[in-house]
């Protein structure tokens, strides 16, 4: 039976419940090399068989003290700012970065990990399956499809890019055969979602499918960016929790991949699967300037928002409770939030 609350005759969540991924992305390696792309666009013979791993670099820098400092701090602000950093840049003669990735995308959809309460189990696929008949994911496929065109993905490395081009391909099961994708960039927008280019249509059914068939699909992604001979570029930058030691501190350390015995510099899977989740628009705001990631809070971290926080009563876990319990269907904008949240995964628990 369904869990009942200590002091109301009602039911709750399941004190055990968890989600599969449904759209796993691998991590994104960053090489270097040239594109044509004047050509690239509308002939499909370039190779990036050219393109070399990028190396993490280790810099010694002189800088100055730039950060925000109180009279009481006593910091010697005119003094010299000794750091150690890691760097990475494209090398002399080549002037285009390639961020390459798979994604799978997996069916399942409203299928528990792990559930300890039946009913909610099953009133979790009787919503799902409601939502597939109405909208049949055609939403958030296009969504999805549109972050991998517009680039989303290559984050700071996108701006200032004279080009970009996204190449997308799909092996299928004839031997040999693969089918392709091929977007510039800089024709969409990441402020909005924009689903008349019938290649991103196209893309949007091979999420589709993927979501739906009984062994989902995999596609390879790779961005040629042209940001100039020698430029920086802008991998994952690691978080240090362990205490280093005072005699060595690095300022920044990027994160780098072993790639044909190069510590070559990369992405992490996490990053660029919150960038493909970039999808909600229907969170609760005056303004909804920009798409936020499908996540239950709504929280932006970089700006320190939750724009779905539980006052807001459309948080995640508000929304799903209501809808399976309750049967209180949500907004249509709000249950294309909820489906990206299941897509997304993860640990849905009601705590103690």
């Amino acid at each position: 039976m369904v869990a009942k609350a200590a002091n109301k005759d009602k039911a709750v969540a399941p004190s055990l419940l968890s989600c599969e991924r449904k759209i796993n992305v691998s991590d994104a390696i960053f090489q270097a090399g040239t594109w044509n792309f004047k050509s690239s666009i509308s002939q499909e013979g370039q190779s990036a068989d050219g393109f070399t791993p990028i190396p993490v670099v280790e810099k010694s820098v002189r800088g100055t003290v730039s950060n925000r400092v109180t009279a009481r701090s006593r910091l010697n602000v005119e003094a010299a700012n000794l750091q150690t950093v890691d760097s990475a840049s494209l090398p002399r003669g080549k002037d285009t970065l390639l961020v390459s990735f798979s994604v799978r995308i997996l069916p399942g959809l409203g299928q528990t990990s792990s559930c300890n309460d039946g009913i909610y189990k099953a009133g979790l696929s009787r919503i799902v399956e409601e939502y597939q008949a109405q909208h049949t994911l055609s939403v958030l496929a296009l969504r999805y499809a549109e972050n991998i065109a517009n680039g989303r993905f290559l984050w700071r490395n996108r701006i200032g890019a004279s080009d970009i081009e996204v190449v997308v391909t799909r092996r299928t099961n004839a031997v040999g055969k693969t089918d392709t994708w091929r977007f510039n960039a800089l024709d969409y927008s990441l402020k909005f979602f924009n689903h008349e280019c019938h290649k991103v249509r196209s893309l949007a059914e091979v999420f589709i499918e993927g979501l739906t068939s009984p062994f989902g699909v995999v596609i390879d992604v790779n961005a040629f960016v042209r940001i100039g001979d020698g430029q920086e570029v802008f991998p994952s930058q690691e978080l240090i929790l362990r205490k280093q030691s005072e005699t060595f501190r690095k300022g920044k350390v990027l994160y780098n991949i072993d790639l044909k015995g190069i510590n070559t510099v990369a992405f992490h899977s996490q990053k660029v699967g919150n960038a493909l989740r970039t999808v909600d628009t229907w969170y609760p705001s005056s303004t909804k300037a920009y798409p936020i990631p499908a996540d239950p809070f709504g929280a932006v971290t970089s700006e320190g928002l939750a724009h779905r926080d539980l006052s807001s009563k459309e948080d995640f876990f508000t929304l799903l409770d209501e809808w399976v319990l309750d049967g209180k269907r949500p907004s249509e904008g709000n249950q294309h939030f909820v489906m990206a949240v299941l897509i997304r995964g993860g640990v849905f628990s009601r705590g103690a």
